[in-house]
C-alpha cells in the first residue's frame, strides 16, 4: 500500500511510520524536513510547510496515495486546504485529533462530540483555544467529499520520547523545589504511551472505520497517583501551590475531568496494556533520562 505521512518523524507520529514499515508498506514522509528522522532510504521524502497550502499542493502534484495520515493539522483553513489538494489523491484520509474536542465527562464516547453538528464563524488560533481549533479541524473533515475519513482523537501522549517534555517539566521542578499548580488533583487524566498510539493509528488507518475514534490506554490514572509517583522517582517531595501563576501551572492540570470510552477502538482489533501497569516504570524512565 502506498501510504503518505504528514509529519510522522518524531513522537508518535514516528512510531506510525516504524508500524507500517513493518508491515511492508511504501511510506512517504512529508513535513519541513527539519528533524531526521532516522529512517534512511526506507521511505521516500517530501518537502513541504503544510501551513503554506501552495507548498503542500505543489509537494504532492502528480501523485497518488491509497492512504494519507495527517499528524499535523491544527486550523481549519489548513483541513480545508487539506480536504481540496487531497481530493482525488486517496481513497482514505486519516486525520488526528485530540481528546480536548470534548467537555468534561466521564467515559465519553465518540458520539460525545458531534463534528458535523459543530458551528463556528471565526476561525481559532490554536496556540489561543486549542479545544476549539481541533473541533474545527473536525467539522471541516467531517464534511469532505472525495474520500472516506477517520479522525482519531488521541489523549495525552507520553513516553521518553515526547519533545514536548511535558512530563520531564513534572520532575525537574520538582528537584528543584518549585511549586506546581493542579486545579484538581483528584480528577483522573487518560495517558497512552507514543508506541501504543502509533499503533493505534495504524490500526485505524488500515480499517474502514469513518468519522471519530477515541484513542487511549485503558485505566485512568488519577493526578494525586502521578505525583506520588513524580516523588518517588526524584526522591523528593512536591511542592503543591494552592493558586496558579505563569510559570507553575502543570500541563496536565486540567480544570475537568475527561476520560474516553475506546469500545470502537478496541473493536477493530486494538488492544494495549493498562496505563497503571506501565505508566510508574515511564516516569522512572523519564527522571533517569533513559
Amino acid at each position: 500500500m502506498k501510504i503518505l505521512i504528514l509529519g510522522g518523524n518524531r513522537f508518535f507520529g514516528r512510531h506510525l511510520t516504524d508500524s507500517l514499515l513493518g508491515a511492508k508498506h511504501e511510506i512517504t514522509l512529508l513535513n519541513r524536513g527539519q528533524i531526521d528522522d532516522g529512517f534512511g532510504d526506507k521511505i521516500e521524502r517530501l518537502r513541504a510547510d503544510r501551513q503554506k497550502p501552495s507548498e503542500l499542493a505543489k509537494a504532492v502534484e502528480g501523485q497518488r496515495y491509497d492512504l494519507v495520515f495527517d499528524q499535523i493539522c491544527y486550523s481549519a483553513s489548513e483541513a480545508q486546504a487539506a480536504c481540496e489538494i487531497f481530493a482525488g489523491k486517496t481513497s482514505r484520509y486519516v486525520v488526528t485529533s485530540s481528546e480536548s474536542v470534548f467537555d468534561a465527562g466521564s467515559m465519553q464516547t465518540e458520539a460525545g462530540f458531534d463534528p458535523l453538528k459543530y458551528r463556528f464563524t471565526m476561525e481559532a488560533d490554536p496556540k489561543q483555544n486549542y479545544q476549539e481549533a481541533k473541533r474545527q479541524v473536525e467539522h471541516v473533515f467531517a464534511q469532505a467529499r472525495g474520500f472516506s475519513v477517520a479522525i482519531v482523537r488521541p489523549s495525552l501522549v507520553v513516553g521518553v520520547d515526547d519533545y514536548t517534555k511535558r512530563l520531564t517539566w513534572h520532575l525537574e521542578r520538582i528537584r528543584r523545589g518549585q511549586d506546581l499548580f493542579f486545579p484538581d488533583l483528584k480528577a483522573k487524566i487518560d495517558v497512552i504511551r507514543s508506541d501504543q498510539a502509533g499503533l493505534a493509528l495504524k490500526v485505524i488507518g488500515l480499517s474502514k472505520v469513518e468519522g471519530p475514534v477515541n484513542c487511549t490506554a485503558p485505566g485512568a490514572v488519577a493526578l494525586e497517583d502521578l505525583v506520588r509517583m513524580f516523588e518517588a522517582a526524584t526522591g523528593k517531595k512536591a511542592v503543591l501551590a494552592s493558586n496558579a501563576n505563569e510559570d507553575n501551572h502543570s500541563p496536565y492540570g486540567f480544570a475537568r475531568e475527561t476520560t474516553m470510552d475506546t469500545s470502537l477502538l478496541q473493536s477493530l482489533g486494538f488492544h494495549a496494556d493498562a496505563s497503571p501497569t506501565w505508566i510508574r516504570e515511564l516516569v522512572e524512565q523519564s527522571a533517569h533520562g533513559s
